[in-house]
């Protein structure tokens, strides 16, 4: 029997000191840790950074549980990406070209996108890198369209400074406030999403290690990561060159006001004496 994982990008990193006490549950302390759930007697997995993922839900009971919780919490959700994964727990092999079942942990099959464990070996920490794997996929796209929103308030920057050059020194260096973003948003993607990290448990076992390297490439994370990556290498070098243009253009307008200061004083000068 084929079980099916659901990911939803819920559009925001989630609070979840007011999370714990809406759901009466214990608040996590780790970051890559999930607040887990009780919902209709499977799990519910809830990252902080924005994502929330169903272990055999239905699309419907999914959205009853997210409907159930903006109303809990007094919060509207600005969904995402969904992504879904089936997994089953077999004895036997469930393909012919597989030699030995018995010395196999798991197989993915990626052309029906189903994962199958091998009953002898499952442990329920495989579902929790799955969980945890998927929910990064979800949440990667809501930063790869920031990432190009960025981009294009890099370009819009880019086309200011060429109408306003002239009078560049006296105006707000609205570049600097990019930079700012674009820094953040990386951040953002290293140290709240975790894609440069791999999950805990998979310092614990060499088949988990290598279920996550199976899954995340088969979700092309680090692919995706390095495309977002270019997009902000693109936007911060823009937006740092254009601060320092400015920061340059307003210097030299100071240097030139102090100029005048100085000849206006000795121009004053000469004229009282």
């Amino acid at each position: 029997m084929k079980i099916k994982i659901r990911a939803f990008d819920l559009g925001e990193n989630i609070d979840f000191s007011k999370l714990s006490n809406a759901l009466g549950v214990m608040q996590v302390t780790k970051w890559e840790d999930p607040l887990i759930v009780d919902y209709l007697d499977n799990r519910v997995f809830i990252y902080q950074f924005g994502a929330i993922v169903f272990l055999n839900h239905t699309e419907k009971e999914s959205f009853d549980f997210i409907e159930e919780l903006q109303t809990k919490i007094f919060k509207k959700f600005n969904f995402g990406r969904t992504d879904t994964i089936d997994y089953s727990i077999v004895s036997s092999a469930p393909a012919s070209e597989i030699k030995n079942w018995n010395d196999e942990e798991f197989y993915f099959d990626h052309y029906d996108e189903t994962i199958y464990f091998n009953a002898n070996f499952f442990s329920e920490k495989y579902l929790k890198i799955i969980a945890f794997t998927i929910a990064q996929s979800v949440v990667l796209d809501r930063y790869n369209k920031l990432s190009e929103e960025l981009e294009e308030e890099v370009e819009r920057i880019l086309n200011w400074f060429k109408r306003y050059k002239k009078i560049l020194p006296i105006l707000t260096n609205r570049a600097l406030d990019k930079t700012i973003k674009v820094l953040k948003l990386r951040h953002n993607i290293i140290s709240d999403l975790m894609i440069l990290d791999k999950p805990a448990l998979t310092w614990e076992n060499t088949a988990f290690d290598e279920f996550y390297n199976v899954l995340s490439n088969h979700l092309e994370l680090t692919r995706r990561y390095r495309t977002i990556s270019s997009k902000l290498d693109y936007a911060l070098d823009t937006a740092q060159s254009l601060s320092g243009m400015s920061e340059h253009s307003r210097a030299n307008f100071l240097e030139l006001l102090i100029v005048l200061l100085i000849l206006w004083e000795i121009i004053w000068a000469i004229f009282k004496k």
